[in-house]
């Protein structure tokens, strides 16, 4: 056993077998991960308000950013960079920290000709100020492919155990493909039709002619 949690980069399952099917019971498993610190800007309304509303119902702390209603200024508060290292210092101050970043913020109106003014300003150069300040207090990202369930421990050998990683780091848990399952089932996912969510850690298994086999779950709508 690495000593981590099962959800952190770098856990390593420990080798031990079970008698066929296996028990989940058995598996020494922590039934929930860490709660995540989450940024959002314009998280008042819209999108942002959504993102941020199911964040905390899932138990993340959750910080939103948003912009005064007078046009002046929301325009000097979006074009700073400052500004954006003081949005980012005062999440960390207030949740002791950032996992996620939700860039949400833009500015939009239609033009006529494209010689017309743009809101690059706005919705180009924050984007990679917030993630430039956010970055050094975030956790290297993750994405776990393999999937350890008791048939692991009760079918495989010592050194398949041992090798049984994704290129991620680590081996993906059954609660983190039980929800992508969950969000397909789900009124929230109505706009996926005909799509496949690959959580598989960064693993493609490729098949004759270069086809790609998928490896996790399909949703086709029909209603």
């Amino acid at each position: 056993m690495s000593g981590k949690s099962q959800f952190e980069q770098g856990h390593s399952a420990p080798v031990k077998h079970q008698k066929v099917p296996g028990l989940e019971s058995e598996l020494s498993l922590i039934m929930f991960p860490t709660p995540r610190k989450a940024l959002t800007t314009r998280g008042d309304s819209g999108i942002g308000r959504s993102i941020a509303i199911l964040y905390v119902m899932e138990g993340a702390d959750s910080f939103i950013a948003y912009l005064p209603e007078e046009e002046k200024d929301a325009q000097e508060t979006k074009n700073d960079r400052d500004n954006c290292k003081k949005l980012v210092d005062a999440a960390v101050k207030a949740m002791g920290g950032i996992d996620i970043l939700v860039n949400n913020h833009a500015y939009q109106m239609m033009v006529e000709d494209i010689k017309d003014p743009s809101d690059f300003n706005t919705n180009i150069y924050p984007f990679f100020y917030l993630s430039k300040y956010t970055l050094p207090h975030m956790k290297k990202g993750i994405a776990p492919g393999p999937v350890w369930t008791p048939l692991i421990p009760s079918t495989m050998t010592d050194e398949a155990m041992k090798q049984f990683v994704s290129p991620m780091g680590r081996p993906s848990q059954l609660s983190e493909i039980a929800t992508c399952f969950v969000f397909l089932a789900s009124i929230d996912s109505s706009p996926i039709s005909g799509q496949t969510i690959h959580a598989n850690g960064g693993v493609v298994n490729a098949l004759p002619q270069g086809r790609l086999q998928p490896t996790a779950a399909r949703v086709q709508r029909t209603f």
